[in-house]
C-alpha cells in the first residue's frame, strides 16, 4: 500500500523489499540516490563499502547527516499489494 505523504505529491510512502528485508520507505521519484538509517541497514545480511569522501544528506525533517558508507548493486524491489 502507497500513500501521498508531505507536502509533494512525488513523493509517497510504502513498502519495499532491500536484501529480502520488508522496509516502510519514504520514496521519492527525483532523488538521485536512496538511503537506509543505520537501523535498517544492521538487519541487512551485506556489509557496506566504506566511502573515500563522505558527503552530507539533508533529511525530510531538516536535518543533515554524514553519509559514509555505501551498499551497491542493491535493487530494492516493490510489490503489488493483493
Amino acid at each position: 500500500m502507497f500513500s501521498c505523504s508531505g507536502d509533494s505529491p512525488d513523493v509517497v510512502t510504502g513498502m519495499i523489499q532491500i536484501f529480502n528485508f520488508d522496509v516502510y520507505a519514504l520514496l521519492d521519484p527525483g532523488a538521485s540516490l536512496s538511503f537506509v538509517t543505520l537501523y535498517v541497514a544492521m538487519n541487512f545480511d551485506v556489509l557496506p563499502e566504506k566511502l573515500l569522501e563522505p558527503f552530507s544528506v539533508s533529511t525530510p525533517v531538516g536535518e543533515s547527516i554524514l553519509a559514509d558508507r555505501v551498499y551497491r548493486d542493491c535493487t530494492p524491489s516493490i510489490t503489488k499489494a493483493p
